[in-house]
C-alpha cells in the first residue's frame, strides 16, 4: 500500500462555533487507501487541504500583516509574541541562507499543493459519495490548490507547478522541477480556478448551513480569487517588468517575466473583477452595515463608526467572501491600549499595545472633506502638530476639551473607527454607550502610556482589529474571536475600479461607480461624487478626470480602506512603489514625554530599508543545492 507522505493536522486554538467544519483532524489515517475508503475519512482529508491557508493576523509567520509600513515592529520578542522575522525584514535583513517568512520550504505552501494533488487523484474512488458532494469537494480543492500556487507566485514569481505528485520511485531527473515562466504560472492557476468555477453541481453560491460549513469555499470566493490573480498579473511588478530582463529560464534562455507590457491583461482582469462582483451580489454579499441589536442609542455618526469598525471583526457578515476559520484572538491583545487602572494589573496580555500604527499612516487618512491632507485647500500651510483642544460636543469620539493636535481633528470617519489616539475614545462592552466610552491617555504616566516596553511605540493603537465586544473586568474576560477574512467585497470593488481604469485611456462612469460605493459607505462625498469633492476642495481639482489622477486616487483609497488587513505590502509590491513607501523613517509621537507640547513632537523610531531585490522573496540556498534546476531570484 502507498504511504501518505504528509499527514497535516489542522491548526487548533480559538475556533468560532460557525466554522466547526474546519476543525476536523484526520485521526489514525496511515494509507491512501484508508484515507479514501469512505466518505468520513475523505471528508477529513478535505479538511486537511484547508490547513495551509494563511492566517491573516499571524504576526510571526505572515509578512502581509507585519511587514508593511502601517505597523511599527520595534522589538524582536515580547511575551508570547515573536516579531523577529518582521523586525529583521523591515530593516533590510532578508537573506538567502535562512530566508525570513520562507513559504517555499518552511511554511511550506508546496505541501498544501501536494495534499490537494493527493485528494484530487483519489476522491473519485470514494464509494459512498454522491455526485453533487464529490463535485463540490473537487471544486473546493481545485480552488485551494490555485490559491496556494497564487500565494507562492505572489512572493516568488516563477514557481514549479506540480500538476501531479511525483511517485517516490521516480528517477531523480523526474523529481527535480524547473520554475515556470510568469505567464505560464498565471494561466495554470486560472485554469484550475476555471475548473472549480465550471464544475457541474460544484461550488455553492452561498453557505446554507452556517453552523457547520461557514468558511468553506463558495462560487463567489473562487471568482474573487481569480480576479485577484489576474489583477496581480496585470500589475507593473509582473507585467512587462524590464528590471527582470536578465532573469532567464535555463531551458530556453528566455526571460521568466514577459518583457512586453500588455494593457490587455488589465482588460482581462477587469472583466474577471466585474464577474466576481456580479456573482458575489448574486450570492447575497454586500457592503457591510452595522445592524446588530444593541442596548444603547446610536446616532447616525456613531452608527457609521460601528459599521466601519466592525467590517473585519463582525462574525461572517455579508461583506466577507472568503473567510476560512478564526483569527488568533491575541492580535487584539497586541493592539488594545490599557483603558482603566484595572487593566494595568489584571490580564495585561489583553492590553499589550504592541501592534502600533505609524505616524505615516495617521497622516495618510483623508480630511473630513474626503481628500489627502496635502491636497485639501483648507489645510494648505497648516501646522498639523499645533496644539489645540478637542470639541466638547462629540463625546463618542473625543475626551472633551482635551489638549491634542490639529492632526487629530476634522478627519474622515475611518480615522476615528480604525485608530486609537491620545484624547480619543475607545468604545467596548465595559460601558453602556459610545458616548460613555473610555478615553485613551497615551502620554507617559497615562494609563495607556509609556511603561518600559508595554506601550505603543508610536503613541497610536489599532482599533480596527479589536471587537467592541471585548471586555476586561472583574466580572468578565472577553476577547471576541472573529473570522480570518482573506477577501471581502470592498477589496474587489476597488480592484475593479483599478483594473478598469488601467484598461482605458481615461476613466469612465464605471471606474467612478465602484470606488464611489466604498467612499459613500465610508461617509465621504455625502450627496455628491468624488469628482465634485476634488473640484470643490482640492488644490488639484481636475485630478479625477485623468487616468493618471484616478490611478493615484484609487491607490490611496485602497491603502486606507484595506489598512491593517494584510493587503498593503503586496499592493505596494505589485505597483512597484516599495522604494517610495518602505525606504522611509518609521515615525511616532514622543511617547516618553508627559507634557503635550513635548509628547506631540514627531520622532524617528528607526529607518526602514528596502532594496530592489526585496520585490521577490529569495529561495533558500539549501533548496538550490538540492535542486540544481532551480534559479535564484535576481540580486540574491
Amino acid at each position: 500500500m502507498k504511504k501518505i507522505v504528509y499527514i497535516a493536522l489542522l491548526v487548533t486554538g480559538i475556533s468560532l462555533s460557525s466554522c466547526n467544519y474546519l476543525d476536523v483532524i484526520p485521526d489514525n489515517i496511515t494509507t491512501i487507501e484508508m484515507a479514501f475508503n469512505n466518505r468520513i475519512n475523505a471528508r477529513k482529508y478535505l479538511a486537511t487541504c484547508y490547513n495551509f491557508l494563511p492566517a491573516t493576523y499571524d504576526m510571526k509567520n505572515n509578512a502581509s500583516i507585519s511587514c508593511a509600513d502601517d505597523y511599527c515592529p520595534y522589538l524582536m520578542k515580547y511575551d508570547r509574541w515573536d516579531f523577529t522575522n518582521s523586525w529583521n525584514w523591515v530593516r533590510g535583513l532578508q537573506n538567502s541562507s535562512n530566508p525570513l517568512f520562507n513559504y517555499w520550504s518552511s511554511a511550506n505552501k508546496f505541501r498544501g499543493v501536494h495534499e490537494c494533488n493527493v485528494f484530487l487523484a483519489n476522491v473519485d474512488r470514494v464509494p459512498d459519495l454522491s455526485y453533487t458532494e464529490r463535485n463540490r469537494w473537487k471544486a473546493e480543492v481545485y480552488t485551494l490548490k490555485a490559491f496556494y500556487l497564487y500565494w507562492l507566485f505572489l512572493h516568488y514569481g516563477p514557481i514549479p507547478l506540480l500538476d501531479e505528485n511525483i511517485d517516490i520511485n521516480s528517477k531523480l531527473e523526474d523529481m527535480i522541477q524547473y520554475r515556470e515562466k510568469v505567464d505560464d504560472v498565471v494561466n495554470y492557476i486560472v485554469d484550475l480556478l476555471d475548473k472549480a468555477i465550471n464544475m457541474d453541481q460544484g461550488l455553492p453560491m452561498y453557505i446554507s448551513s452556517v453552523t457547520t460549513e461557514m468558511g468553506r469555499i463558495t462560487l463567489p470566493a473562487a471568482h474573487c480569487i481569480k480576479a485577484k490573480v489576474l489583477a496581480t498579473a496585470a500589475s507593473p511588478l509582473f507585467n512587462g517588468n524590464t528590471d527582470y530582463a536578465d532573469f532567464l529560464d535555463p531551458r530556453d534562455h528566455q526571460p521568466f517575466f514577459n518583457q512586453i507590457y500588455s494593457q490587455e491583461k488589465w482588460r482581462i482582469a477587469a472583466e474577471a473583477c466585474k464577474k466576481a462582483i456580479d456573482i458575489s451580489l448574486e450570492g447575497n454579499h454586500d457592503l457591510f452595515e452595522f445592524d446588530e441589536r444593541v442596548a444603547f442609542q446610536l446616532t447616525p455618526e456613531t452608527e457609521l463608526e460601528m459599521t466601519l469598525r466592525e467590517i473585519v471583526t463582525s462574525r461572517y457578515n455579508c461583506e466577507q467572501i472568503f473567510a476560512p476559520g478564526a483569527t488568533d484572538i491575541w492580535i487584539q491583545g497586541a493592539a488594545q491600549p490599557r483603558l482603566t487602572t484595572y487593566d494595568m494589573g489584571n490580564r495585561e496580555w489583553h492590553h499589550l499595545c504592541q501592534y502600533s500604527p505609524t505616524l505615516n499612516i495617521i497622516e495618510e487618512y483623508y480630511t473630513e472633506n474626503g481628500l489627502p491632507i496635502e491636497e485639501d485647500k483648507s489645510l494648505v500651510g497648516a501646522d498639523l502638530y499645533e496644539l489645540t483642544t478637542t470639541p466638547s460636543d462629540r463625546p463618542a469620539f473625543f475626551v472633551p476639551n482635551y489638549t491634542t493636535v490639529k492632526l487629530h481633528l476634522n478627519r474622515e470617519p475611518r480615522f476615528y473607527a480604525n485608530i486609537g489616539f491620545d484624547g480619543g475614545k475607545w468604545f467596548n462592552s465595559e460601558v453602556l454607550s459610545p458616548e460613555e466610552a473610555y478615553g485613551v491617555n497615551a502620554k507617559k504616566g497615562g494609563i495607556a502610556g509609556h511603561e518600559t516596553y508595554r506601550a505603543s511605540a508610536t503613541g497610536y493603537f489599532v482599533k480596527k482589529v479589536c471587537s467592541y465586544k471585548n471586555m476586561n473586568t472583574t466580572a468578565a474576560e472577553v476577547l471576541y474571536a472573529f473570522p480570518n477574512t482573506i477577501i471581502r467585497l470592498a477589496d474587489i470593488y476597488l480592484l475593479y475600479s483599478e483594473t478598469l481604469n488601467e484598461s482605458l485611456d481615461k476613466p469612465n462612469d464605471e471606474v467612478y461607480k465602484y470606488i464611489q460605493l466604498v467612499r459613500h459607505r465610508a461617509g465621504l462625498d455625502k450627496g455628491t461624487t468624488l469628482q465634485d469633492t476634488w473640484a470643490k476642495h482640492s488644490i488639484n481639482p481636475n485630478k479625477p478626470l485623468t487616468k493618471e489622477g484616478m490611478r493615484e486616487i484609487i491607490h490611496r483609497e485602497r491603502l486606507i480602506e484595506m489598512q491593517f488587513e494584510g493587503k498593503r505590502l503586496h499592493d505596494l509590491r505589485r505597483w512597484k512603489k516599495c522604494e517610495q513607501y518602505f525606504n522611509t523613517q518609521m515615525r511616532g509621537l514622543s511617547i516618553v514625554e508627559e507634557m503635550p507640547e513635548l509628547f506631540y513632537v514627531p520622532r524617528v523610531i528607526y529607518t526602514r530599508s528596502f532594496f530592489v531585490r526585496d520585490y521577490l522573496w529569495p529561495l533558500k540556498q539549501e533548496d538550490l543545492n538540492k535542486n540544481t534546476r532551480l534559479v535564484q531570484n535576481p540580486l540574491w
